[in-house]
């Protein structure tokens, strides 16, 4: 899968090792398989379609398992599923649950795969905790998380899952806007892969690479990674961050008044989110999409306005502040041109004082500076 692509053939194979297990009896073997096999390989493929039921299978197998870290990556898997496909607000305690299994299994570590590695590093908990605490408010202690795990297991010799959860965090850290780590986080991606030839990525790292360009003010060739990137992906069949590097291709193409081209990618990935259950980047791309039609040559403000105020609630719904804060940002300027500045204000503030104090990420910055602007027009 890491190699060659998540191909079907690897898939297959996963499927028959799981029924020669469940035909011997072997419950152990019958975890990993699920855990460590067609559970990463369903992720990877970022289609979630089924995933509830895959999970189910791991839990019901889980308890077959007389040992409480069986349990725990059962709650680790289950806290992905809430992270993907359920409700956010359930994956810090899921979480917590997996990360107090204990750090040795007799049982368990007599297979190999199951190892010290991840019992050490908890490698579920942190493949989705820190971006859910951002997601859902907290990007302080998210950051911390973040760097905190990069730290643990980047002295542990297992190349193919730290590089699992690197482009995770690396995804963190541009979302929050710390640049300095997502660089650093890249080129120790890129070290990696190319040390054990890990090919899926090292291509699907050239997508990051270009989202940091474009935060840093070089759009052109941001635009050029992602679209690099994305065709890669879908060729290795390792589409699990397509929405999120189609999400910052259109805000690049917009940049640079592509908004032809921005509009079209845009509304390409949420039709592909919408049929793979792909829900809180649903939410943020249909932000991009109100904010296109709202700048375009020829606005159309009302649909522009619509999907502004969709994203709002959809972020609203699954608890989702830091997505909030985004859309609420877009409606506050929209607001303040149709000379309704007060009404920004009062939707932006509110949602900015729900956030920690001293919490700090790009779009706070923005959401602080664009209030002071509002507020001193008068």
């Amino acid at each position: 899968m890491v190699t060659n692509g998540n191909v079907t053939t690897a898939r297959t194979a996963l499927a028959r090792t799981l029924e020669v297990a469940e035909g011997l009896g072997d419950a152990p073997m019958q975890l990993l398989v699920l855990n460590h096999g067609l559970y990463r390989w369903q992720l990877r493929s970022g289609d979630l379609r089924g995933f509830s039921e895959l999970i189910a299978r791991i839990e019901a197998v889980a308890k077959q398992i007389d040992d409480p870290y069986a349990d725990g990556m059962a709650h680790a898997a289950a806290a992905t599923k809430e992270f993907f496909i359920g409700d956010q607000r359930q994956v810090p305690a899921l979480c917590r649950i997996a990360s107090d299994a204990p750090v040795h299994s007799a049982k368990l570590n007599t297979i190999a795969s199951f190892g010290e590695w991840n019992a050490r590093s908890h490698a579920g908990v942190n493949f989705v905790l820190p971006r859910s605490l951002w997601l859902l408010g907290c990007p302080g202690e998210a950051l911390k998380m973040a760097k905190k795990a990069v730290q643990e297991v980047s002295s542990i010799d297992r190349p193919s899952r730290f590089c699992y959860m690197l482009m995770s965090v690396i995804l963190l850290f541009l979302e929050i806007g710390d640049l300095k780590s997502a660089e650093d986080s890249i080129d120790c991606l890129l070290d990696w892969a190319a040390r054990d030839s890990l090919l899926t990525y090292s291509r699907a790292a050239v997508g990051w690479q270009g989202w940091l360009a474009v935060l840093r003010g070089d759009s052109s060739r941001g635009i050029e990674s992602l679209q690099t990137a994305l065709e890669a992906l879908h060729e290795d069949g390792y589409e699990l961050y397509r929405p999120d590097m189609s999400k910052a291709l259109g805000e690049a193409l917009l940049k640079t008044g592509q908004w032809q081209l921005a509009y079209s990618r845009v509304c390409e990935a949420i039709e592909w989110c919408g049929t793979r259950l792909r829900t809180h980047e649903t939410c943020d791309l249909l932000r991009v999409e109100g904010e296109i039609l709202i700048e375009k040559p020829a606005p159309d403000i009302r649909e522009g306005e619509a999907c502004l105020l969709s994203a709002l609630r959809l972020a609203e719904q699954q608890g989702l502040l830091s997505l909030e804060l985004r859309s609420g940002i877009s409606l506050a300027k929209l607001w303040a041109n149709q000379g309704s500045a007060r009404k920004g204000i009062e939707l932006l503030g509110s949602i900015y004082r729900r956030f920690p104090d001293g919490s700090q990420t790009r779009d706070l910055i923005e959401a602080a500076n664009l209030l002071e602007e509002l507020r001193s027009r008068g």
